[in-house]
């Protein structure tokens, strides 16, 4: 971290780290002590120069009991730990008052808090995702780092070069937000953004190879050489890194039998290449619907609201309308099960 006063920053990490030998408990002061200079190395200095001692270490020591002593619930248990954690809550006032507030001012604030492996683009989605909510963030500090477990419990905490699983952890403090069922929904939503860019991420690597692999083997249909000629080049210009190669959406039949999906964030971005904002387009489009028509609804989108399903299913009368609950978005991600049975139910009524 680039920082206007280096000398500023050694004396009061020696002094965070004074505070914490004495305040943390002795089972966790060795870790900690390693934990404290890896997360105050990336502290902004927003934070790190304007901040008291003591609310750097109430802080560091917030963290540490998030990452070291927090355990994950089941359903955020992606490939093991440490998953993908996810909190959102609102701090008490005695914390508040020890950490120094939402950014050392007099903001009241919210806490959005996740641990996760390491792997790109997870904080730029986070500060997309709260732009995106118009949620204002006063705060954040995203440190790399490694970690050693034994038996599941972090016995060792290293800086990001060091041996050991590479992690993040992120934390926001935005504007407060008193509604629970809003807050729980911030949540959920969070969760489904890093399992998003995580399923993406990881499907990166076969995209590449689809693509390679299918363009030899492209033909034109009408026996056209220089249409697939053309398909070729473009498959050709994506491979040599002129686009962020992403958005093959495909599903996979896991071991329990269950289709898992693979979806890309960036589809979701009014800023990519050829986006639209066009409602009396597609309105004048859905009208024109002949066809049997399914609309699938996760009841806690974000995208689709309850008004807008009905405003479509006015435009469609004849379609039919399924409301999922407990999913978001993504329903076939969040209720696989739900999603395959209304899709099954309306493929048997179709002729």
């Amino acid at each position: 971290m680039i920082t206007a006063d280096p000398q500023h920053r050694v004396s009061t990490l020696a002094e965070i780290q004074q505070l914490l030998a004495t305040a943390s408990d002795p089972d966790d002061r060795e870790l900690i002590a390693s934990f404290a200079p890896v997360v105050y190395a990336e502290m902004p200095d927003s934070m790190a120069l304007r901040l008291p001692a003591p609310a750097l270490a109430a802080r560091i020591r917030a963290y540490f009991r998030f990452i070291a002593r927090t355990m994950p619930p089941a359903f955020q248990l992606y490939k093991g730990l440490p998953g993908i954690h996810v909190v959102v809550r609102n701090p008490d006032d005695a914390e508040e008052a020890a950490c120094g507030g939402a950014d050392g001012g007099a903001h009241e604030a919210t806490i959005v808090e996740t641990h996760t492996p390491d792997a790109p683009f997870i904080f730029e989605s986070l500060k997309n995702y709260f732009q995106k909510q118009g949620l204002r963030v006063f705060s954040s500090v995203h440190p790399i780092f490694t970690v050693q477990r034994q038996w599941e419990r972090i016995v060792g905490i290293g800086g990001p070069t060091e041996d050991g699983s590479r992690e993040l952890f992120c934390q926001f403090r935005i504007e407060r937000i008193e509604a629970r069922e809003r807050l729980r929904r911030i949540e959920h939503q969070v969760f489904s953004v890093l399992k998003t860019v995580f399923l993406a991420v990881e499907d990166f690597p076969d995209m590449v190879r689809a693509a390679r692999d299918v363009g030899p083997r492209l033909r034109s249909r009408r026996g056209k050489p220089g249409e697939a000629e053309s398909a070729k080049a473009f498959l050709s210009w994506l491979l040599d890194d002129n686009y962020i190669f992403q958005g093959l959406v495909r599903y996979r039949l896991g071991p329990d039998g269950r289709y898992r999906w693979h979806w890309d964030p960036a589809l979701m971005s009014d800023k990519r290449p050829g986006a639209t904002q066009n409602p009396e387009r597609q309105e004048a489009a859905s009208r024109r619907l002949t066809v049997p028509t399914l609309l699938v609804r996760g009841r806690m989108s974000d995208l689709l609201s309850e008004d807008g399903a009905r405003a479509f299913l006015a435009l469609v009368p004849h379609a039919r309308y399924a409301d999922v609950s407990g999913a978001g978005h993504m329903v076939a991600g969040d209720r696989n099960d739900a999603f395959t049975r209304a899709v099954v139910e309306f493929l048997a009524d179709v002729p």
